[in-house]
């Protein structure tokens, strides 16, 4: 089974319930607007890879693949939560 099958088979109430009571602490992330925190770590990225590919044209090009991979993985994400978000709502209407 890969990880995506466990996620969704962890998208019961009671996973919910069980992380809101004893979770994990997120309180620096929760504060930080989604904007602020994406290009904080954009401004991360970019500062590494500055470092390491000093010539512009391929800090260009490889800065393209890193966001094109980075779309696709947000796509993919994104399906997942919604998936996983109904299946809360289904999982709540039969209780």
């Amino acid at each position: 089974m890969d990880n995506i099958e466990k996620v969704f088979k962890r998208a019961e109430v009671q996973n919910l319930r069980e992380f809101f009571s004893c979770g994990i602490d997120c309180e620096d992330a929760i504060n930080k607007p989604y904007n602020e925190r994406i290009r904080s770590a954009e401004r991360r990225l970019e500062r590494e890879l500055r470092k390491r590919i000093p010539d512009d044209e391929e800090f260009d090009k490889v800065l393209s693949v890193v966001y094109e991979c980075a779309g696709e993985a947000e796509e993919a994400y994104m399906e997942i939560g919604i998936v996983c978000g109904a299946r809360l709502i289904l999982n709540l209407m039969r209780q």
